[in-house]
């Protein structure tokens, strides 16, 4: 997480980051952020969700009935592996269909620069874990 040189996407990420901080934050990847992407941010979708975005960006929406399991309970059952790792492949496919046009998304008429909108760095102070 605390790399420069990848950048990580997500949507909703503030949420991610605060259940990331708060289940593993004695951790070191956990306390410092580089390079971030918020997709939700980005496109500023309040309807459908990443859903709603897969639709409109990439013609095809998420099946979302899997995400209202138990996500406590471990292991992970097979659906709720196979939902994570689509939730992740799609917003892989929806940045790299904006990441060739500098000006993509519409914002109440303006264009928006995706660029613009990486977090470099997040730090939250703690006594970290050194691995």
């Amino acid at each position: 997480m605390c790399s420069s040189n990848i950048l990580k996407l997500g949507y909703n990420l503030q949420c991610d980051l605060h259940q990331l901080s708060q289940s593993y934050g004695e951790l070191i990847c956990f306390q410092s952020y580089e390079m971030l992407l918020d997709i939700q941010k980005l496109f500023k979708e309040t309807t459908g969700g990443l859903s709603g975005l897969s639709k409109k960006i990439l013609g095809a929406g998420l099946n979302k009935t899997r995400r209202n399991s138990d996500w406590e309970q471990r292991p992970l059952s097979q659906n709720q592996k196979e939902y994570a790792a689509l939730d992740a492949a799609v917003l892989v496919h929806i940045f790299h269909h904006v990441r060739g046009q500098p000006q993509f998304g519409v914002n109440e008429g303006r264009q928006v620069e995706w660029k613009s909108h990486i977090v470099s760095r997040v730090n939250r102070a703690r006594s970290p874990i050194r691995f």
